[in-house]
């Protein structure tokens, strides 16, 4: 069987959950670290109303928007990548899907949306802001060492890009963009 991992938000009161979870031996209640590498090693992300379900979306982790109540108050961003799975069934139903490789990944459209709201992470413009922080940087150590610097660029998407099992950007992108620099220096 699947392992539940539950992580409640920071703000949340952490007792129900740990006594929800205390009798069933696959599901854990964490609290520590960053929500990051708990997204990154799940087969999915379950929420709610959550600013997790971008991220998630960002990570490449199939997103399920649990909603079995819809509010006025609810952040459409946070539900714009993932299946709706109004009740239990769903959800169930959907899980099954994922693990079984039948369902997972957003669709074209949200893709296109998560591109739209989240500008850095892909085409020029993010290329452009890291190149501005490389000769802020550059500038800076020249005036403070009055030699120009020599700057190494290590991996700056998330995982250096692991060989495109994260995303290519960095191959596309930023390295064409820092190569530009280095030759226009």
């Amino acid at each position: 069987p699947l392992t539940l991992l539950i992580r409640p938000h920071p703000n949340e009161d952490h007792g129900p959950w740990l006594a929800a979870a205390k009798d069933s031996p696959n599901v854990k209640v964490v609290f520590e670290g960053g929500v990051v590498p708990w997204i990154i090693g799940s087969v999915a992300l379950i929420h709610n109303n959550c600013t997790t379900g971008v991220e998630s979306a960002v990570l490449g982790t199939p997103v399920l928007n649990f909603r079995p109540w819809v509010s006025e108050y609810d952040n459409a961003l946070s539900h714009a990548f993932g299946k709706d799975c109004p009740d239990a069934e769903t959800l169930g139903l959907t899980i099954n899907d994922i693990v079984s490789g039948k369902a997972g990944g957003l669709t074209r459209e949200q893709q296109s949306r998560l591109e739209h709201h989240i500008v850095n992470v892909n085409g020029r413009f993010g290329c452009e802001r890291i190149l501005d922080v490389i000769e802020l940087t550059a500038a800076a150590m020249q005036r403070i060492r009055g030699t120009k610097p020599k700057i190494a660029v290590l991996g700056l998407n998330p995982h250096a890009g692991e060989h495109g099992l994260f995303g290519n950007r960095e191959e596309e992108n930023i390295i064409s963009t820092l190569s530009q620099s280095r030759n226009a220096n």
